[in-house]
């Protein structure tokens, strides 16, 4: 998987992207694999896997075993047919929904992008709150690793909570009213 991101949450759904093979090979295993089947699972990459999780990205032939070469744990899905990752504290089952190719300047194939409904969330205990009625993600016990493009991968250090604004809270202060009248910006 080369990038992801949450689109929705009713349904609770990812888009993924994945690169092709470099040198114009073909789809990557992970495409085939998804397109094949109907299912995936993707995994929270943690700073104590990433070394491991990086080492499946490898170009090894199609019927090299890559969970073997990455030494990660396969642990078996709910109600997909793909393991999930056992080091991983997140992990989402998921079923294909759509897949759209794109194709660079030349017009050659150069990504797939694919839209997975959620059908299942994996969390460890020991990344949730102490919250038993609504458990939340820590982010600084779960120590997500991002991936930034190329080979560089991005730590996420600190985090904060920033809250919406509500219309109903601000709509008659004077800071918005100036700045609807133009005179002066809100932020």
């Amino acid at each position: 998987m080369s990038y992801f991101n949450m689109v929705a949450n009713d349904p609770p759904a990812i888009v993924i992207s994945v690169a092709m093979n470099p040198g114009g090979k073909g789809l990557k295993d992970t495409a085939v694999n998804i397109k094949e089947t109907g299912e995936f699972t993707l995994n929270i990459i943690s700073e104590p896997f990433l070394e491991a999780a990086n080492y499946t990205s490898i170009d090894a032939p199609r019927d090299i075993d890559e969970w073997k070469l990455s030494g990660l744990t396969q642990h078996k899905s709910d109600l997909v047919k793909p393991p999930y990752v056992g080091e991983s504290a997140v992990s989402l089952e998921c079923t294909l929904l759509h897949s759209h190719e794109l194709s660079g300047k030349g017009g050659n194939l150069t990504h797939t992008i694919m839209i997975g409904k959620i059908e299942r969330i994996h969390v460890k205990e020991t990344v949730l709150n102490d919250d038993k009625e609504q458990p939340v993600v820590i982010p600084e016990k779960l120590k997500p690793v991002s991936r930034l493009g190329g080979i560089t991968f991005g730590r996420a250090v600190q985090f904060m909570e920033v809250p919406r604004p509500s219309w109903e809270a601000v709509k008659d202060t004077e800071e918005v009213v100036q700045a609807l009248a133009g005179e002066v910006k809100t932020v």
